[in-house]
């Protein structure tokens, strides 16, 4: 968490170089949020809404194309450390926010409400460990597979089965 605050640090926040078209917050929220209100579910705007709302707050800055990668990166190492309603947000959580704004960034420049690279492509996701719970402990499997074999073999292949292909009971 520290090395992610230093790197957000170290970035530089400036405005691009190329030309400012001057698109305003208030000029995306004219034109996006009435696009999504009749395009996307309810659940996802209530998801969005906050999350632009405190990246456009935390930039500080006017015009969309004055959102820089540096901006982007100091806003996931704060909503990593604060979140959005005041509790830290796991590593997961934060990668859904980027995610969401890249997609904003991306419908804007389709609406014309902003011009330039989005500056959220540039910044690094958390790395997500993706390993499975083991609900048994290797005892408790094995006292399965005992059972299961004692019963005959026609049971002890379904425990087998279900237990290396990830099925649930009702999948049996």
């Amino acid at each position: 968490a520290e090395a992610e605050h230093e790197r957000a640090r170290r970035i530089k926040v400036t405005a691009p170089s190329a030309e400012r078209l001057g698109h305003s917050f208030e000029a995306f929220d004219a034109v996006y949020w009435p696009w999504a209100d009749s395009h996307k579910s309810a659940r996802q705007v209530d998801n969005e809404r906050p999350r632009w709302k405190a990246f456009a707050g935390f930039c500080g800055v006017e015009h969309l194309e004055d959102c820089t990668p540096g901006h982007v990166e100091r806003f996931k190492a704060h909503i990593k450390r604060k979140g959005l309603a005041g509790r830290p947000l796991v590593d997961e959580s934060v990668n859904n926010v980027l995610r969401d704004l890249q997609a904003m960034f991306n419908h804007a420049q389709k609406l014309g409400v902003y011009a330039g690279k989005n500056p959220v492509e540039e910044v690094t996701r958390y790395k997500l460990h993706r390993n499975p719970p083991d609900f048994l402990t290797r005892l408790e499997r094995d006292a399965i597979f005992i059972s299961a074999a004692e019963v005959g073999p026609v049971i002890f292949d379904a425990v087998v089965l279900a237990r290396f292909q990830g099925m649930r009971l009702g999948e049996i």
